[in-house]
């Protein structure tokens, strides 16, 4: 074979070790798109967890995660994303190949490769949301793909200062400090979980994910040292704020929160914040994406601590069937 023939399959199990090796070098790679994650995730959404890879010889240079679903009246359909989770996407090898040329016709046989297979596939939908460090999209474009852009936060926490947050978010925090209020790690489940009991009834929908998934995925974060749940609580103990955080090799994530009910006058979240960076900050870790870019009431409070704007990528397909479908939906 060719070493310019690239070549796709599902991996099996098997592969899986070869997987996490591409997700920690690749750009795009991150604790999302880590297999023992991709598992837990596919157990908490009822889906069947597919792993495409692309191959040069019995190299593998890329690849991407999909969630299988079906339903009664589509069919089979698949997405890449799920509750707290983003972006997973498309992934492809880090590449030192200073030629412009050659490293885009490198990435577009790879990606082409992988775009032609879950065409092939014939999906009634397919939805793929990518990582911030997918930036050329252009391989799906011209295979008739939808796109879609969405938006995240990053915080620099090589050059971050308390004295770069907004006026509101400084006197939030120093609220908080003077009313006492502590921050700590917490290594518990039950508190976080009723706290997002709480926070959820109020409006009227369940938490994105139950009990059982948020412990497995906690036990994984334990296990592999990459992640930790930081609280913020008032003087006499009671849990006002609690926050997931994640990480891998290249930065940390806002994962999963729950605040209090009665937490909106204390300053809680900004504390807890704040704390969290100084921290991340000193396990020596570059930046961290802390989401929240995509509603209204959610970039309000990231944006006082002064973060970077950094969109993503979506790449979607539908089947002629769904499109016609939906076309008689809307009239």
């Amino acid at each position: 074979m060719s070493r310019n023939a690239a070549w796709v399959r599902p991996l099996t199990q098997v592969d899986y070790p070869q997987w996490d090796s591409l997700v920690e070098e690749s750009p795009q790679g991150s604790i999302f798109s880590s297999s023992r994650y991709l598992a837990i995730l596919a157990e908490a959404t009822g889906s069947r967890l597919k792993i495409i890879g692309c191959f040069l010889d019995e190299d593998l240079i890329g690849g991407c995660s999909l969630f299988e679903r079906r339903n009664h009246i589509i069919g089979k359909y698949a997405v890449s994303k799920g509750p707290d989770t983003p972006f997973c996407g498309f992934i492809y090898k880090k590449t030192d190949e200073i030629k412009i040329r050659k490293k885009e016709m490198e990435y577009n046989v790879c990606l082409n490769a992988l775009s032609e297979y879950i065409i092939k596939e014939k999906y009634a939908s397919i939805s793929i949301s990518n990582s911030p460090n997918l930036v050329d999209i252009r391989p799906f474009l011209r295979q008739d793909w939808e796109c879609t852009v969405a938006y995240t936060y990053y915080i620099n926490l090589e050059q971050f200062s308390y004295e770069d947050f907004s006026s509101n978010t400084k006197e939030q925090i120093r609220q908080a400090i003077n009313e006492d209020l502590q921050f700590g790690n917490h290594f518990s489940i039950d508190s976080h979980y009723q706290l997002l009991m709480e926070e959820f009834e109020q409006r009227n929908s369940p938490p994105p994910l139950n009990k059982l998934m948020l412990q497995k995925f906690f036990d994984i974060f334990q296990l592999t040292g990459s992640g930790e749940m930081k609280t913020v609580r008032d003087s006499s103990g009671e849990l006002l704020a609690s926050y997931f955080w994640v990480w891998d090799n290249k930065r940390a994530y806002a994962w999963n929160a729950a605040h209090s009910p009665d937490i909106h006058d204390t300053g809680a979240k900004y504390l807890l914040m704040y704390r969290t960076f100084e921290e991340l900050q000193k396990r020596g870790l570059k930046e961290v994406n802390i989401m929240h870019a995509n509603t209204p009431q959610s970039t309000g409070f990231a944006t006082g601590f002064n973060p970077v704007l950094v969109p993503y990528y979506g790449v979607s397909r539908d089947s002629l069937i769904l499109t016609l479908l939906r076309h008689f939906k809307n009239g």
